[in-house]
């Protein structure tokens, strides 16, 4: 089971290639060293997050999600941002490949909606962001800090 598991989530991640953060891709190091920060977070436990625990191996994160979340590693993480005519979302992005994007299979949005599937695909710290633009008013801002944490 495990063996198919490890296959399906590397295909996966062959797929999604091409989300690769080309800045870390380039100097490995950077990589690194913002793997080595989460895990010394994680080990002296500072990552004050709201644990989300997998349903059928994934979590789903929205605009009401808490500000720092930690999730184990290889779990799918939905993002769904609701907007409006007047509201629309950027693109979400992950600051590093630590979420690599990641063909769902079942992505039909609601009107105005912006959404994300990727994988946890190791353990380490990543920033999802987006923002909303109205039209006369200040931009809103989606910003949920994950931190991922090794499969026990």
């Amino acid at each position: 089971m495990r063996r198919s598991l490890t296959a399906l989530m590397l295909s996966a991640l062959l797929v999604s290639a091409c989300g690769v953060n080309h800045a870390t891709a380039r100097h490995p190091a950077a990589g690194h060293a913002a793997r080595d920060h989460a895990a010394r977070e994680l080990a002296a436990g500072r990552p004050a997050c709201v644990r989300l625990h997998p349903d059928r191996g994934s979590v789903t994160l929205t605009q009401a999600s808490p500000p720092r979340v930690c999730v184990p590693a290889y779990t799918g993480v939905y993002v769904f941002l609701h907007g409006s005519s007047s509201l629309q979302w950027s693109a979400i992005r992950s600051s590093s490949p630590i979420l690599r994007p990641a063909p769902s299979g079942i992505f039909t949005l609601m009107r105005w909606e912006t959404g994300a599937h990727y994988i946890a695909a190791r353990p380490g710290r990543t920033r999802l962001t987006s923002v909303g633009r109205t039209a006369g008013k200040p931009a809103r801002k989606f910003s949920v800090l994950i931190f991922v944490t090794p499969v026990t």
